[in-house]
C-alpha cells in the first residue's frame, strides 16, 4: 500500500501509477480516505461500497484490473472516501497487487501543511509519499498556491515559498512525516519540476535528506504528468 499526502499532484500520481502497473499486468486498487474529484472516473472504473466491500472489489478487479473504491458521491462533484480500516482489510485480503491511497486533501494547491486531523493514512501503508509542487517556489504564502498558509508559515520565516521552506515542511514530523506508520518508508515527491525549477527542486530535495536523517531514504524529483523521474538517495 502506498499513501500519498500533501499537495501538488496526488491524483495525477495515482492515475499514472494505475495505468503503468495495470499495463504490466498488476491488479491495482486505488482509493481515498478523504475526497477526490469525479474527473478520475474518466480513467478508472468506480466501485462505490460501504461496509464489506471485498466481494465488489474482487469482481471489479477481475473485470478491469484496476479500479477506484469510494463510499459514494460527495458535494461539489466529488467522491467520498472510505475508512482507513476498510483499506487495511482489503490490503490484508490481497485482492490487488498494490493499493494506492490519496490520504490527504489540498484543494488542488501545490503546497500544504496538515491540520490536526490530517493526513488519514491507513495503518498498513508500506510507503508514504508527501508531495509538494515545486511550481509554488516564489509564491506568496497567503496566495492561491498555498493551502493552510497559517500552518505552512511555521516552516519558514519569509513571506514566500522557498526551497528551504519546502525542505523543512517535508522533513518535519508535523509536516510531511506526520501520519507515517511505524515501519513504513517515507519517500517525498517534489513534483511539477521543469528545466527552470530543477535547481530549486534539487536544493529542496537535498535539504529534506539532510533534515530528516534516517526517516527518509530517498526523494523523488519529478514531473509526474510528463513521466520524468530523478531520485536523490541518502549517502551512507
Amino acid at each position: 500500500m502506498v499513501a500519498f499526502t500533501g499537495g501538488g499532484g496526488k491524483t495525477t500520481a495515482i492515475l499514472g501509477l494505475s495505468r503503468e502497473l495495470r499495463g504490466r499486468g498488476w491488479r491495482v486498487l486505488a482509493s481515498t480516505t478523504t475526497k477526490v474529484g469525479l474527473t478520475l472516473a474518466r480513467e478508472l472504473p468506480i466501485v462505490c461500497a460501504q461496509g464489506d466491500a471485498e466481494a465488489l472489489v474482487e469482481r471489479a478487479l477481475d473485470a478491469d484490473g484496476a479500479v477506484f473504491l469510494a463510499s459514494g458521491p460527495a458535494p461539489e462533484e466529488k467522491l467520498a472516501g472510505v475508512a482507513p480500516g476498510v483499506l487495511d482489510s482489503l490490503a490484508s485480503a490481497a485482492l490487488a497487487d498494490v493499493v494506492l491511497v490519496e490520504a490527504d486533501g489540498s484543494r488542488q494547491r501545490p503546497i500544504k501543511a496538515p491540520a490536526d486531523h490530517e493526513p488519514v493514512v491507513p495503518a498498513r501503508a508500506a510507503i508514504v509519499s508527501f508531495m509538494a509542487g515545486i511550481d509554488a517556489v516564489g509564491a506568496i504564502l497567503d496566495g492561491p498556491l498555498v493551502h493552510r498558509p497559517e500552518l505552512v508559515r511555521r516552516f519558514g520565516s519569509g513571506p514566500v515559498v522557498t526551497p528551504e521552506l519546502i525542505a523543512a515542511l517535508a522533513s518535519s514530523e508535523h509536516g510531511g512525516l506526520k501520519g507515517v506508520p511505524d515501519g513504513a518508508a517515507a519517500r517525498p515527491i517534489l513534483n511539477k519540476v521543469t528545466i527552470g525549477t530543477r535547481d530549486s527542486a534539487l536544493t529542496a530535495a537535498a535539504g529534506i535528506l539532510d533534515r530528516a536523517g534516517t526517516a527518509v531514504d530517498r526523494v523523488l524529483v519529478t514531473d509526474v504528468r510528463g513521466g520524468e523521474f530523478l531520485f536523490l538517495t541518502r549517502r551512507d
